[in-house]
């Protein structure tokens, strides 16, 4: 997603960095709005260390595809993992027909994830310039925003919206310089996509800190 194996890493550092302040600040604090943000965040920024790996062995096939399969889960059961968290910060019962929902998306999933070890699949370039992972199956790829719909809806209830907010104006600023200093970017909507969730990795638990 990022643009290099650079940018990548240095995404993965800084935001591992304030994933630990997040998570200090909420135990410190006792702010669950902290602690539910440092800990999705983990899923969310060791992303970006797996394609460091990609870069730095993009012609390696074995290694390409590991890392491609471990990116593959993780962001697929990222609105998953961001339920059960927010129920075990929160304390809330997940409920029985969200559990059966997760069932039916895990074993969607499990073929897709066949796929990709049978075929061997790995990650590549696009014409944007940026990390093309293979893709999910359509199902996965809406039942996907169904559930993380649910997550954000849970915990928009909560606080978040002065950080949604933040990370709206963050987005359009970044839009402006991606397109100055990378304007290829533009070229693909996955491209776009790709660079400003690069970007995320960083800005989500930053903001998240930041926000009192």
């Amino acid at each position: 997603m990022c643009f290099n194996a650079e940018t990548s890493i240095t995404a993965f550092i800084v935001g591992s960095i304030f994933i630990a302040l997040n998570i200090h600040k909420g135990y410190t604090q006792s702010s669950k709005f902290h602690l539910i943000i440092g800990y999705i965040s983990i899923f969310i920024v060791i992303i970006q260390l797996f394609e460091f790996i990609i870069w730095k062995h993009l012609k390696n096939h074995t290694i390409n595809n590991i890392a491609s399969l471990m990116i593959n889960l993780i962001t697929t059961y990222q609105p998953v993992l961001f339920i059960l968290i927010y129920s075990f910060v929160y304390n809330k019962k997940i409920e029985n027909w969200l559990s059966l929902l997760f069932i039916i998306y895990i074993i969607i999933h499990v073929f897709n994830s066949y796929d990709i070890i049978k075929n061997k699949l790995v990650t590549t370039i696009d014409r944007s310039g940026k990390l093309l992972w293979p893709k999910r199956s359509f199902q996965t790829y809406i039942l996907y925003w169904i559930i993380l719909s649910i997550f954000l809806y849970k915990l928009y209830k909560i606080n978040i919206r002065k950080t949604l907010f933040i990370l709206l104006l963050v987005t359009l600023f970044t839009l402006w310089v991606v397109y100055l200093q990378k304007p290829k970017t533009f070229r693909s909507i996955s491209g776009l996509f790709n660079t400003l969730w690069c970007l995320f990795c960083i800005y989500i638990p930053i903001v998240a800190y930041f926000n009192d």
